[in-house]
């Protein structure tokens, strides 16, 4: 498991080497991507006097990142370049973004265990970005600070105490039940009647239908066997977005208005927001039908 924390979280990673002592041992044995030793480690921090700090880290140039993200391959298998990249430097080191890598579940859990009252989450520009072209505002997911701890308040009062959790067994059942339905008529009429081509594509729609029935309360028809126009071109949307980010974060601002992969991270965005103004008005025609 792996974890980016950006920029906006250097000073809090300074913080967690002074409070964590599997942290220290981990920069002192830096670029072993072997923490068994931690003890030694720590007796050696303390022999030394030295207080380890962020630039201590490995680092990971910009220059780097590129050259294994584009020359080798590693663009559409991050997962394998997180494995990479913990075997040359360890669990804990400084990507080619100015961020901090953890990719330790211990690490992790020990950092989100002193995290401060308001988290610094990471780096949303990504996001921010489009939301402030367009004037819109921002949400849980981009969010930083105490605005971020108020609306994380409120989600937590409506849906995350368990005792509010089970109001929503009723409708997460009914879309299990309709993926095991798709999931069987997917192998009837797959080729060799057993198969399911796709199995990670149904699961994700399969995540959508469950998000939007809770966050919506109401079905988007992801799991049909034919999905409404609407809720393809979301879904598509979706997908577009996703797949364009890398380019965008890779490539300097300036070349946005020279490069087609700003123009089509954008219309990603376009999609998913026409079609939430879309569900958004179909909601208050049906709740207007039923008064």
């Amino acid at each position: 498991m792996a974890a980016r924390l950006t920029q906006s979280a250097l000073q809090r990673t300074s913080s967690l080497l002074r409070l964590c002592p599997t942290v220290s041992a981990v920069v002192s044995s830096r670029g072993t991507g072997d923490t068994s030793s931690s003890s030694s480690s720590v007796a050696l921090s303390g022999a030394q006097g030295k207080q380890r700090t962020v630039e201590d880290l490995p680092l990971v140039s910009p220059w780097e990142m590129f050259y294994r993200m584009v020359f080798q391959g590693y663009y559409n298998r991050l997962h394998e370049l997180q494995l990479h990249e913990k075997r040359l430097y360890g669990p804990l080191y400084r990507g080619g973004m100015k961020n901090i890598c953890l990719s330790s579940v211990e690490l992790l859990e020990e950092l989100l265990r002193k995290d401060e009252k308001f988290p610094s989450r990471g780096d949303m520009s990504l996001w921010t970005d489009y939301r402030d072209m367009k004037g819109l505002g921002y949400g849980p997911f981009t969010e930083e600070g105490e605005k971020w701890y108020k609306l994380r308040t409120v989600l937590n009062k409506r849906m995350l105490h368990p005792k509010d959790s089970v109001n929503y067994g009723g409708v997460i059942n009914e879309v299990v039940s309709d993926l095991i339905k798709r999931i069987h008529h997917l192998r009837q009429t797959s080729p060799t009647g057993d198969l399911v081509s796709n199995l990670s594509n149904e699961l994700y729609r399969f995540s959508l239908e469950g998000i939007s029935s809770i966050l919506f309360e109401t079905r988007i028809g992801c799991l049909e066997k034919e999905i409404p126009v609407e809720t393809q071109d979301f879904i598509d949307s979706i997908s577009q977005m996703f797949s364009y980010s890398m380019p965008v974060v890779l490539l300097p601002k300036w070349s946005r208005n020279i490069l087609p992969y700003w123009g089509r991270y954008v219309a990603g965005w376009e999609g998913i927001f026409k079609f939430c103004e879309f569900l958004k008005q179909s909601i208050c025609l049906f709740r207007s039908s039923c008064e």
